[in-house]
């Protein structure tokens, strides 16, 4: 439970900081529990498959085996988070979880709005040729 607690504070401090602090801490939260949780079960799983996984490597391999046992199992972590991340992003934006993440935050802060103006349509640069009026 520790070790959950300190990695999820651990993935909400990295995306803060990721994010230039341009983002408040609270919709950051959703994304940072299941990272938090694949990062604690990858660990778990690693104290039994990966002593195992490198003798057998290095038996098999050389020196060679072990890397690529590492590497593949920091594909595995790196996967896993990243699939956490964007399942936490897309439940922060749906509901029932909007309506906490966002609450009292401006729109600038929320997901797809963020680069909208006020009646919800994105901007539309003066110098982009879709959007010719007649001038």
């Amino acid at each position: 439970m520790l070790r959950f607690l300190v990695s999820t504070g651990v993935w909400l401090r990295t995306q803060h900081l990721l994010l230039a602090g341009r983002v408040p801490r609270p919709p950051l939260l959703p994304a940072a529990l299941p990272a938090a949780a694949a990062a604690s079960a990858l660990a778990l799983t690693a104290r039994l498959h990966v002593p195992a996984a490198l003798d057998r490597a290095l038996a098999e391999y050389g020196s060679l085996g072990p890397v690529l046992t590492l590497l593949s199992w920091l594909i595995v972590v790196g996967a896993a988070v990243t699939f956490a991340m964007t399942i936490g992003a897309v439940l922060a934006e749906e509901p029932p979880l909007d309506r906490w993440v966002t609450a009292g935050i401006g729109p600038q802060h929320r997901g797809r709005g963020a680069t909208a103006d006020e009646d919800g349509r994105r901007p539309v640069r003066r110098d982009d040729p879709r959007h010719r009026n007649g001038s």
